[in-house]
């Protein structure tokens, strides 16, 4: 929310009706973040211990109940063509937010590449206005980093909106979908990754972090580029 007076007004104007607040994402340790829940009467969290954060750490007085997060149907398991012409490609998409950690890819991909020379990473970095500038500034370090390591015929990162069709297209070309949040105390995250789920519903092996928003996914976990090129190679 950029602006409590939006969501603090608009929940007064509409005092009179009863209202559920779905929450995404919960992070305990932001206080702040207490002005927007505080106003809210009843609330969905997908975990436990998103509820406990909103009731130990915030002491809401708001009934809050736990729906798991839904997933995406697993209906078309067919293959495209394969365009990238190698078997040894891994693929991620999502906003360009610095705790999604696609260094962590870019440096596995620097470890594969002399055992697969045609080893190719693709991430959609999708950005918005609200945070143009952080996405700017992790775009460019990446790409710095891409050039240290010698990466330029190995990794894509591309910019901009993607639709459901163009996602579509890279998640059946693809062999493997990574997605190595960080987390840490300051900024710890209790959400649930919609971006994995559709990644598994095109019945790709999916490979995560520990961060809590795969917790409760059935995903291969690693959390260091050492531990990332050690799966891949089984899968490869």
């Amino acid at each position: 929310w950029p602006n409590a007076r939006y969501w603090l007004s608009l929940l007064t104007q509409l005092s009179e009706y009863r209202i559920i607040t779905t929450l995404h994402s919960v992070f305990p340790t932001h206080i702040d973040k207490a002005v927007f829940e505080g106003a809210m009467q009843e609330i969905i969290v997908h975990s436990e211990d998103a509820k406990k954060a909103l009731q130990d750490n915030k002491q809401l007085s708001a009934r809050i109940e736990v729906i798991p997060h839904g997933t995406f149907p697993c209906t078309d398991t067919s293959r495209l063509w394969n365009n990238y012409k190698s078997d040894h490609t891994l693929c991620s998409f999502g906003f360009l937010f610095r705790y999604k950690a696609v260094e962590t890819t870019i440096q596995t991909v620097a470890i594969l590449k002399a055992k697969y020379p045609d080893v190719f990473f693709t991430c959609l970095c999708s950005g918005g206005d609200f945070s143009q500038s952080d996405h700017n500034s992790y775009w460019r370090e990446l790409m710095e980093l891409v050039e240290k390591l010698g990466l330029q015929e190995q990794v894509a990162l591309l910019r901009g909106f993607f639709s459901d069709t163009v996602i579509d297209a890279y998640m059946r070309s693809n062999k493997v979908a990574i997605f190595p949040y960080q987390s840490d105390d300051e900024h710890k995250c209790f959400g649930s990754s919609g971006a994995g789920r559709e990644a598994m519903s095109y019945s790709l092996p999916v490979i995560t972090s520990n961060a809590p928003h795969f917790t409760d996914l059935p995903t291969i976990k690693v959390n260091t580029p050492e531990e990332l090129a050690v799966e891949l190679s089984k899968l490869f």
